[in-house]
């Protein structure tokens, strides 16, 4: 299973694997939440999730999971780990 990344960077439309239990949880998520034009939206329905608030999440994330301060810890290491 793959999904469609419109407006990436540099503008480029990427397809990306996503994992069976990755898509189920997307869907749980979409069926409780029933989001409308974003999938993620920020405070502002009208408009996407902030980075920041990614980076947040992230950050989050990997203290939970017990990286350390030496990893890199952005949302950008997620593709970092993926493709390595």
């Amino acid at each position: 299973m793959c999904i469609n990344i419109h407006n990436g960077k540099g503008d480029k439309r990427r397809y990306v694997p996503l994992a069976k239990t990755t898509l189920n949880l997307l869907r749980e998520y979409q069926h409780k939440y029933k989001p409308k034009k974003w999938l993620f939206p920020g405070r502002a329905h009208s408009k996407p999730i902030a980075n920041r608030s990614i980076q947040h999440i992230c950050e989050d994330a990997y203290k939970r999971a017990g990286v350390t301060k030496d990893a890199i810890q952005t949302e950008k290491s997620l593709s970092h780990f993926y493709w390595t």
